[in-house]
């Protein structure tokens, strides 16, 4: 599953779209969106989940203190962490 991310090359937005792959068939399929755009995530996923957190919110590197889960139908919050974080 591939979540998030920059809008274009120049980095004009932060998405919040998903998309995964269909198994078999080899190409991609909308998924529902995260409840926030995303760019710079970390994510944990075991098969059954995708967890999703922190990460920047907008253009200028705002990062977010949120996180929530996919299970495999919808979004679900899951609080918050101590402190915003962002990756590289």
């Amino acid at each position: 599953m591939l979540c998030g991310g920059f809008e274009s090359t120049n980095s004009s937005s932060v998405s919040k779209k998903c998309y995964r792959m269909v198994p078999g068939l080899g190409y991609w399929s909308s998924s529902p969106p995260m409840s926030l755009p995303r760019a710079r995530s970390a994510y944990y996923a075991d098969g059954t989940v995708l967890i999703v957190a922190g990460g920047t919110v907008d253009t200028v590197g705002t990062p977010t203190n949120t996180v929530e889960k996919f299970d495999g139908t919808a979004w679900v919050p899951l609080g918050t962490m101590p402190a915003a974080t962002k990756g590289y």
